[in-house]
């Protein structure tokens, strides 16, 4: 059977759409973080009020809380079998590191995750990588 990639962009709001093709993804690659709308009237509700209750540092704490979440769920669309290998690329150095958050995103990715993320530093560590990864799937 063919196999895929998908080239997925986290947006933010309510236009972000997961995409089902698992049977025949290999790759998914997670561009961005799809942070809250700053503009939407409920978003900013909610963060003057959290807020007011908790300091400004733990109140952006929940209100970014699904980020990597929802990343994770669309990198989860090649995982629907136990048997399904595949490849996550998150393409967005502040999954490790946010100027605003530090390392909070890095945090809240799953165990079964954070044990498999190879951060690569540049373009060709990058494809040597995802070489060897293909590789050593094909032992």
């Amino acid at each position: 059977g063919k196999k895929e990639d998908i080239y997925y962009a986290i947006l933010g709001g309510r236009s972000s759409r997961g995409i089902n093709k698992a049977h025949i993804l290999s790759t998914v690659y997670v561009y961005g973080l799809q942070l809250p709308q700053m503009d939407d009237y409920m978003f900013v509700k909610r963060k003057d009020y959290l807020i007011k209750k908790y300091q400004r540092e733990i109140a952006y704490k929940f209100l970014y809380q699904n980020v990597v979440s929802k990343a994770c769920q669309t990198a989860g669309r090649i995982f629907r079998a136990k048997h399904k290998k595949g490849l996550v690329v998150f393409a967005d150095s502040r999954y490790k590191w946010d100027p605003m958050q530090g390392d909070f995103f890095y945090k809240c990715f799953p165990a079964y995750f954070k044990d498999k993320i190879i951060e690569t530093p540049d373009q060709k560590t990058f494809e040597s990588a995802v070489s060897s990864f293909w590789g050593r799937l094909a032992l």
